[in-house]
């Protein structure tokens, strides 16, 4: 499962971002841009040099980070690929567009028979899902996607970016999951005292005096073990959502917080970040043209 990022102009990923990015995908990374009507792109394994090249560079760009699937881990199969009858394996380029995939499409090898068939020659080299799907694109148009199983795509060209699947929008950045996010600590688990040492019966609770003999201490406060469960209680009652009204083919329920508005962050809930607390957000639209 790798991850794409589709990054506005007015927007730029933070160096930790795109750090927690590539330490969930390691197989490598890449970006592309536009510039003089075209469109360029890097591939490479320092996430610092993506870093830079982001800030420096103006207008849209989209980056990758890959973990192999098919093809198997090599720097020729890093993202992107040129839309050409090629699909180059260049490490940088400049090209009329470009193609990016996350997730896993088994059915390119038909799809390259039945191209060989119409008298297409398959490029060279080593090959992927998401390289065969650019060569595909190249003959057939970029629609063409939206039959290549369920993974998210993105078209890239000198004047619109095209993305095909569900994608995840935040800090005005579009993601194609948020698997690389960090899990969530686990809640501190609440257990009932135990009895001092020398406790010998369960069922009798005693009373230990210590050496002063003004200071008592019961064995077994069930005072305490009563609010035990009344926590236990509090903590595993989950209220009903009451979410809005809304329309269901425009917004959806938030898969962040599950509806709640609300995620568990140690021991304290926050607002959800990808819906900042609205329990829904909006249902992205098929972007075609």
């Amino acid at each position: 499962m790798c991850v794409v990022l589709i990054i506005p102009k007015e927007a730029r990923p933070s160096i930790e971002t795109l750090r927690l990015c590539e330490r969930a995908n390691p197989h490598g990374g890449g970006i592309a841009w536009r510039n003089a009507g075209a469109v360029e792109w890097l591939k490479t394994n320092d996430v610092n040099e993506i870093d830079k090249l982001a800030l420096k560079i103006k207008g849209e760009l989209v980056i990758h980070f890959r973990i192999a699937s098919i093809g198997g881990v090599c720097n020729e199969l890093r993202h992107p690929f040129p839309v050409t009858k090629k699909a180059s394996l260049e490490e940088r380029g400049r090209t009329g567009a470009v193609l990016f995939q996350n997730g896993t499409w088994t059915g390119f090898s038909s799809a390259l028979e039945f191209a060989a068939k119409e008298g297409h020659k398959i490029p060279d080299g080593e090959m992927s899902d998401a390289r065969a799907a650019a060569f595909l694109v190249s003959i057939y148009g970029h629609k063409f996607l939206a039959k290549c199983g369920y993974s998210r795509w993105v078209y890239m060209n000198a004047k619109e970016i095209v993305r095909y699947g569900e994608w995840y929008k935040r800090d005005g950045i579009y993601f194609s999951n948020l698997h690389w996010l960090p899990p969530a600590p686990p809640k501190p688990s609440v257990n009932v005292p135990r009895g001092r040492k020398g406790a010998s019966k369960l069922s009798q609770p005693e009373l230990i005096t210590t050496n002063d003999d003004d200071e008592n201490y019961e064995l077994y406060d069930m005072n305490t073990v009563r609010n035990y469960w009344d926590v236990v209680n509090r903590n595993c009652r989950r209220k009903p959502v009451e979410l809005p009204k809304f329309d269901k083919q425009t917004h959806r329920v938030c898969p962040c917080c599950e509806g709640f508005g609300i995620v568990k962050r140690s021991n304290r809930s926050e607002c959800c970040p990808l819906c900042g607390g609205e329990k829904i957000i909006a249902r992205e639209e098929l972007a075609t043209s």
